[in-house]
This record gives C-alpha cells, sequence and structure tokens, in this order.
C-alpha cells in the first residue's frame, strides 16, 4: 500500500459502514445512493472487499465476517478524475451514514474506507478507519434498511449534501438546517453523556430559536420541537410528552453550564423520571435522539418546512413560520 501524495488517479473509494445493514434480498447488482454512490452486495470475490477484509482482521476485530456487521458502499470516480476524490467520497460516506442514523434513530458509522485506481493492477492509495461513539454501543448494534426505503434514504441523503456545504465555499448557503446539522454530527461523535446532552440542545435550538429574540428560549423550543412533530388536535398527548422530556434536558443543561451541582440533579430526574445516571448509557440521551432525530426527518419530508429551514430567512419571516407552527 502506498501513501497517497497525489490522488488525480484515484477511480474508486469502497467504503464500510458498520452497523448498518441493507437488505438485498432478491438484489444481485449495486444499488445507486446517489450521484455515483452505489450500496454493495457482498462479493466476497472483488479485490477491494478482500483487502477491506483483511484491514479489518488485521485491526483484531472479534468478528471476522465483516459483511454481518455493515455494509459496503462505493463512489465511483471515473467520470471526474480532477476532483479532490478522496475526501469528496469520505464526505459522501460520512452524508450516507448521517442520512441513516437520522432514518433508523440508530448507529451507523463511516468505519473504514479506501481508495485505488482501476487499473488491471491496481495500487491502494488510501486506507482510513474511524469509528464512531455514542450513547447505543451496547444496545443498538444493527440499524436495517431494505428496497422499500431507498426513495426516502435518498431524498434524506440529497437534503443532506444541499445543506451541510461549508460557509466558507459558499456563505449563502448557511441556514437554521446547516447549523444544527453540524452540531448534530458533534453530538454523535461525543463520548461524554453530559456534553451530547447539550449539543441536541444546541441543534434544538439552532433550529427554533428567534433571530433577535432570545428571551424564553427554552420555551419556545420546547414548544415548537412538540408543535412541529405534532401539529393536529388528536396528537396533544404526544405533544405534551415531547414537551415534557425536553423540559428535564434543560434543566439539568441548565444546572450543567452554570455551574450547579448537576449530579444532584441527575439523581433526582433518575429517581423521578427513570433516567439513568449520565456516566452510563441513558435512556434519557435515546429519548432525545429520538425527539431530535424525527424532528430532522419532518423537516426534510415537508417542502415547506425544507424551504424555511434551509434558506437565510428573516426575523420577520421567521415570526410567520413559528406562529402559524404554534397557533
Amino acid at each position: 500500500m502506498s501513501l497517497l501524495m497525489k490522488n488525480e488517479k484515484i477511480t474508486k473509494t469502497l467504503g464500510y459502514l458498520k452497523s448498518f445493514k441493507f437488505d438485498f434480498q432478491g438484489v444481485a447488482s449495486p444499488l445507486e445512493i446517489d450521484r455515483d454512490v452505489f450500496l454493495l452486495p457482498f462479493d466476497g470475490n472483488r479485490e477491494d472487499i478482500k483487502h477491506l477484509k483483511q484491514d479489518w482482521a488485521d485491526t483484531g476485530n472479534l468478528f471476522k465476517n465483516i459483511e454481518s456487521y455493515g455494509t459496503f458502499v462505493l463512489h465511483s470516480l471515473e467520470k471526474r478524475r480532477s476532483l479532490n476524490n478522496i475526501y469528496e467520497s469520505l464526505n459522501k460516506f460520512y452524508n450516507l451514514s448521517l442520512a441513516v442514523r437520522l432514518l433508523t434513530r440508530r448507529r451507523c458509522d463511516n468505519f473504514m474506507s479506501l481508495s485505488y485506481d482501476d487499473s488491471a493492477s491496481p495500487t491502494i492509495f488510501f486506507d482510513a478507519s474511524r469509528s464512531g461513539n455514542d450513547v447505543y454501543t451496547d444496545r443498538d448494534n444493527l440499524s436495517y434498511l431494505g428496497k422499500g426505503d431507498l426513495f426516502r434514504l435518498k431524498n434524506i441523503l440529497k437534503a443532506i449534501e444541499y445543506n451541510t456545504i461549508p460557509d466558507t465555499i459558499d456563505p449563502n448557503k448557511y441556514s437554521r438546517l446547516n447549523n444544527a446539522l453540524r452540531f448534530y454530527r458533534i453530538a454523535y461523535d461525543t463520548d461524554w453523556h453530559l456534553m451530547k446532552l447539550i449539543l441536541y440542545f444546541v441543534v434544538l435550538e439552532s433550529l427554533f430559536s428567534d433571530r433577535d429574540d432570545h428571551s424564553d428560549i427554552s420555551y419556545k423550543v420546547r414548544i415548537r420541537s412538540a408543535y412541529l412533530l405534532y401539529p393536529n388536535t388528536e396528537d396533544k398527548v404526544k405533544r405534551e410528552k415531547v414537551f415534557e422530556d425536553l423540559k428535564h434536558g434543560y434543566d439539568i443543561r441548565s444546572k450543567f453550564l452554570h455551574g450547579d451541582n448537576v449530579e444532584k440533579e441527575i439523581l433526582h430526574k433518575k429517581k423521578i423520571h427513570k433516567i439513568g445516571d449520565y456516566m452510563y448509557t441513558t435512556d434519557y440521551l435515546s429519548i432525545l435522539n429520538e425527539i431530535t432525530s424525527s424532528i430532522f426527518l419532518k423537516i426534510f419530508e415537508n417542502n415547506e418546512n425544507l424551504k424555511f429551514f434551509s434558506t437565510a430567512q428573516n426575523s420577520s419571516s421567521d415570526k410567520i413560520f413559528f406562529n402559524a407552527l404554534v397557533l
């Protein structure tokens, strides 16, 4: 394997999304999920898969059959060789893993990848490994999707691709959604559970706070989150539950950020509301992940919501949207 110095020759990147299983039943060929990005049925005879399997074994992984614990994804770059190929591929895989997380509410880690040229004797240029840490490490080991989920997955991935363009490239792309997605990514990668809790609320504040009025922000975030998820009259009980669930977290968040005895507050919450201790995997973080993931899906899969959250607005348009949402 050679360390990449120039990547003009890169034509393909193979990635491995750990903890995500796609059901290829009845499918023998790759499934296009985005422009030049394909989900691959497992083929043990492919040289690139053989190489990745060897890397997997070399890490000392106890689970030898890599195909049982994740899904292979291929980014083909034959048509666009002049791009910054490797890093474009890694970004594609990361966005795809984010789309899977939101759709399944479970883990999906952009765990391993390798890039190569597509010649008769391919040269491996670049090899990378990464692993995400999240609250579901010991409980939700695998997320599952199948052919019936492709349409939703493609649309969510498309929305993520559009809304994660760095501001340094196009500052006009900045939006509430852009900001919230960045914080959501950081929350997923953070293994300190208290910080993860804080970041989930930063996600919600990025989406639902007023541009020029930061008073009553806790109430505004809670009520707007609840109404976006459950706008109908018959959903009142579910809406009230979201409102109360977020209140519990805001109490912990406030004490933590202001230097109060957060351990005492968490133990009180644990006793009253059956919330796990922050040192371990917590039920409450699972609730927060469910709420934030569901909110992103409500935004991605509703044209009016997507237009508002993904475009730069002013205070007047913010007020119109949020008043219509809650009133």
